[in-house]
């Protein structure tokens, strides 16, 4: 069953004609040491793959080969192993997800699961239709010095339930050129020493979640370039103390492309130092002291909202507001006419 194709090389393996289910010969091949190269404009069926502890490399031929998941399990999972993917389509069971209501549970169907796996890298991959998280990076240790150290580009990754999913002590990873589109959750980080650079988080219901609650060593990490437009909440900061970076982030308009009136855009909960800076602010602030779901308030402390071109022109538009007990920093923002007047700092 196994045939190498034209663009194999050697060493690798792949179909020319994937059986209705291909899970038990894809991974004899990857337990015997293969790479595999799937063929593009196939859909290869599998159960999930097991990554083995000497690693592997899984591609396709070019991103029209379909790596489709059948149940509720990762379509690729890497535990303590090293794994290359590439050139691909994953896709799962789970209904198209528009970005509106509650969407699916998290059923735990993911895309890619890599959990203790340093070096390991994944590009040029589309992710769609999953009950779970297109990327779910952990690595299950209290020891945040352990570092996976991989890395992710050219992702898309559309009708899942979480884009990115990044827990349970999962450090160090860098994720760049990514667009999460029509999720429930577009991007999550509940570990720190993660950094995003050039993302796009569009018509999610959250766009960008950093959730500090679980205490896994969370926060302080940074996002580097891009935005988060157009979802029914851009931004959902809770319980940080650590500190999260956001420069050169553009924050605009909900799912209407506009700002519906009393709608809330960017939510900064019970955290402190989240550094919003040098981008563009088209949605509505509100920083409380409390964490709305744990009722814990011992986290806030100043956040900054600094040098940002505001599009106070939006109809709805409202300059942000501080609960009790919150704080936050305003310097530099500045509209089309000037300075916006809700700067506090000298020289606003």
């Amino acid at each position: 069953m196994a045939v190498c194709a034209a663009q194999c090389v050697a060493g690798e393996a792949a179909f020319s004609d994937p059986p209705a289910d291909s899970t038990a010969v894809l991974q004899a091949l990857l337990d015997a040491g293969n790479a595999i190269v799937l063929p593009a404009g196939k859909i290869t069926n599998v159960s999930g793959l097991r990554i083995p502890p000497g690693g592997a490399s899984i591609r396709g031929e070019n991103a029209t080969a379909v790596l489709h998941v059948t149940g509720n399990a990762a379509a690729i999972l890497a535990n303590g192993a090293r794994v290359i993917v590439s050139d691909l389509t994953i896709t799962g069971t789970a209904p198209n997800y528009t970005g509106y209501g509650t969407g699916p549970t998290d059923l735990g169907q993911h895309g890619i699961q890599l959990i203790n796996s340093p070096g390991s890298q994944v590009r040029n991959v589309k992710l769609s239709n999953l009950s779970g998280s297109g990327i779910d990076y952990q690595a299950p240790s209290a020891s945040f010095t352990a570092a996976n150290a991989s890395i992710f580009s050219d992702i898309f990754v559309s009708h899942v339930f979480r884009g990115v999913h990044v827990y349970n002590f999962g450090e160090y990873a860098n994720f760049s050129n990514m667009q999460a589109k029509n999720n429930v959750v577009g991007m999550e980080v509940e570990s720190g020493n993660v950094t995003f650079s050039s993302v796009s988080a569009l018509y999610n219901s959250i766009g960008i979640k950093i959730n500090g609650q679980a205490n896994q060593n969370p926060c302080h990490g940074r996002f580097n370039g891009g935005s988060s437009n157009h979802n029914t909440y851009n931004l959902v900061v809770m319980s940080c103390g650590f500190g999260q970076v956001f420069n050169g982030m553009d924050f605009i308009g909900d799912q209407s492309g506009g700002l519906t009136r009393g709608a809330q855009h960017i939510l900064i909960y019970n955290s402190r130092g989240i550094s919003i800076a040098n981008g563009q602010i088209g949605s509505n602030v509100v920083v409380s002291a409390k964490d709305p779901i744990t009722g814990d308030s011992s986290l806030s402390g100043s956040n900054l909202l600094s040098n940002n071109f505001v599009r106070d022109d939006l109809t709805n538009f409202s300059p942000p507001s501080i609960g009790a007990g919150a704080s936050l920093l305003k310097n530099g923002n500045y509209g089309a006419a000037g300075p916006v007047s809700w700067n506090t700092a000298p020289g606003g």
